[in-house]
């Protein structure tokens, strides 16, 4: 606004001095002019080498010109009192404004210390909050704290109990493992004493059926003289037998197939049946030294 003042300002100033020049202007011409008789006479006497064009100027010319110069002036009058009124108007404004700005500064700086002290109200009220927020989980932890103190301890105590219980019952389970595997050992024992009279009961019992059998089936070669072998026998669970391996040579491949034929040939093998026993008679192994005439098994 006042930028647009400040223009309006320059052109009505300019106005009034392009107005004013005009009127000295006019002023100057009239004053210059002589206007008595004897002047006019002696210039229309006076010869000219170059006559001067002269405008006359009437009575009713200056009457008009004067009543140019008074419009002229009326107007400037008017002019200048339209001026000082828009220059009023302007002033009433620029005043209006400036009281419309200030108080517009002020109601701004009223809703900014508003906004400010409701901002440092809720900041307040933020910060209360918090702290209230803060001793309540403050408050809380302790309480979980104090919580789980009490479930380890109550925890502990039971694990101890259970501790101790286990302790109990993996003692009495040892002592009962203990003894049990004491009682296995000493079955397991006695059986083996029992198997092993078994075994020797039946070893004296079936090695001489064993050796008599073989020996029956056995085709000596003639001739052959300061001979021995060995033979590896397995045999099945009813005594047949399932292979026969000269596992010590006699030096002679006749006399050691002739050893291996003599027990193939007297399959099935006279063993005996109890469980345990059998087992014992399934590896057996013949030595045949015809020097002695003996069949000897082991």
């Amino acid at each position: 606004m006042a930028g647009r003042f400040k223009r309006y300002f320059i052109n009505t100033k300019s106005l009034v001095y392009a107005i004013a020049i005009h009127v000295a202007v006019v002023a100057l011409l009239f004053v210059s002019i002589d206007w008595s008789p004897t002047s006019f006479k002696t210039s229309a006497a006076t010869p000219q080498v170059e006559p001067v064009k002269a405008t006359m100027i009437s009575e009713a010319d200056v009457k008009k010109q004067t009543e140019l110069l008074k419009a002229k002036e009326q107007k400037k009058k008017q002019a200048e009192v339209q001026a000082k009124q828009r220059l009023a108007d302007l002033l009433k404004k620029q005043q209006q404004e400036k009281k419309h700005l200030a108080d517009l500064k002020k109601k701004k700086q009223q809703e900014e210390k508003k906004q400010q002290e409701e901002k440092k109200a809720k900041a307040l009220a933020k910060k209360r909050k918090q702290e209230e927020q803060r001793l309540a989980k403050v408050k809380q932890e302790k309480q979980r704290k104090q919580r789980e103190a009490e479930k380890r301890k109550a925890e502990q105590k039971q694990r101890e109990e259970l501790a101790q219980k286990k302790q109990q019952e993996r003692q009495a389970r040892l002592e009962a493992e203990r003894k049990a595997q004491l009682k296995v050992q000493l079955e397991a024992e006695a059986e083996a004493r029992r198997l092993a009279q078994a075994v020797n009961a039946a070893r004296s019992r079936y090695i001489p059926i064993i050796q008599q059998k073989v020996d029956r089936n056995w085709t000596r070669p003639s001739g052959l003289k300061g001979l021995n072998a060995g033979v590896r026998v397995r045999l099945t669970p009813n005594g047949e037998v399932i292979s026969a391996k000269v596992v010590r040579s006699s030096g002679n491949p006749v006399f050691d197939r002739s050893v291996e034929n003599a027990v193939l040939k007297a399959s099935p093998l006279p063993i005996p049946s109890e469980r345990g026993v059998n087992e014992k008679f399934r590896n057996i192994q013949f030595n045949f030294d015809p020097d002695e005439n003996l069949i000897s098994l082991r």
